[in-house]
């Protein structure tokens, strides 16, 4: 049903992993995916299948996790060089998206329920430094909604709206990436509705670019 899909046991948990032929030296390779039970069997499917393309493309996403492991490495030590000048948790981040712009901009109601969704969803993230939140980890947070495509949707969305507005406001390092905003493109579906009947709720960009037409 998945090939290269496995369950690992160790004595203290069981992890998904996936493996695979490296196409850059013909090795086999594996690579961790997440921790059953908290990741379903659903959900290592769809982390597989985002996996399972790359070999054939050339690409190696085990050496590619270490890369970014290095990389998360030397941010960390910039983030102690820079004596936390400029740089938010992620419970900051959203907090600046929902003060500077989702209250003065969307009903209340509305607002309400990003605010809530933000403090029920992030855990551990929340206090986070931004420099910490790789791809991976962002990955695994949506991916924790997999089996509700249209909230995944939208949290991403939201996510990704924060991490933009907070950059543009200027408290996050320019150079912050916005892994919200790379992730799981075009791969959340909902299985029961067709998606361009779904409600789109204008995003931070969305409303920006409006303003910067309009002049509002």
């Amino acid at each position: 049903m998945a090939p290269g899909l496995r369950l690992l046991a160790f004595e203290t948990r069981r992890t998904w992993a996936y493996k695979y032929k490296s196409p850059t030296d013909g090795r086999m390779r594996q690579i961790k995916i997440g921790h059953w039970p908290i990741m379903s069997l659903p959900a290592a499917i769809v982390a597989w299948e985002s996996l399972r393309t790359q070999p054939d493309a050339g690409e190696d996403p085990a050496m590619e996790a270490r890369t970014e492991q290095a990389e998360v490495a030397v941010q960390k030590q910039a983030a102690k060089q820079r004596k936390g000048a400029g740089v938010r948790a992620a419970r900051q981040v959203c907090n600046c998206y929902l003060d500077g712009h989702i209250d003065p901009n969307r009903a209340p109601k509305g607002a309400k329920e990003i605010r809530r969704t933000f403090d029920t969803v992030l855990g551990g993230v929340a206090e986070m430094d931004v420099v910490e939140v790789t791809r991976s980890i962002a990955f695994g947070v949506i991916q924790s909604f997999v089996d509700k495509p249209v909230q995944a949707g939208i949290l991403r969305r939201e996510l990704g709206a924060a991490w933009d507005y907070t950059l543009e406001a200027g408290p996050l390092p320019v150079d912050t990436p916005n892994w919200w905003q790379l992730i799981l493109r075009d791969k959340l579906r909902s299985r029961g509705n067709d998606p361009a009947s779904l409600p789109r709720i204008p995003s931070y960009a969305a409303f920006n670019m409006a303003s910067a037409v309009t002049g509002a």
